[in-house]
């Protein structure tokens, strides 16, 4: 099928998304006042991983959206930029009930 996306490309993705979204909450807990931007957060990423492996300002950027949604609450927006409100554990904890793929990412 012309331009349809097969299964492995969709969990491909996911396992990605799972990634970016663990390695945006790390990043924030490394950091040692809020970060600015997503711009910002890259850097820190990139010091954590492989630069193969470290998402795009858009990804990462998403990522803090999520995180910082009214429902999750697991980043909140200061004055200076963006921080965790919890730490780490707790914050997989509760992404784990919202969909099993962050548990096979943290595998």
């Amino acid at each position: 099928m012309t331009g349809s996306i097969s299964l492995d490309e969709r969990i491909n993705e996911r396992l990605e998304a799972g990634e970016t979204i663990l390695n945006v909450i790390r990043a924030l807990e490394r950091a040692d006042s809020p970060v600015e931007s997503a711009a910002d957060l890259r850097w820190i990423i990139i010091g954590m991983e492989e630069p193969s492996d470290v998402p795009d300002e858009n990804a990462i950027n998403g990522a803090i959206k999520l995180l910082s949604h009214s429902s999750l609450g697991v980043v909140e927006r200061v004055e200076d930029g963006y921080q965790t409100v919890t730490n780490y554990e707790n914050a997989v904890e509760l992404l784990q009930s919202l969909d099993s793929i962050i548990q096979s990412v943290n595998e």
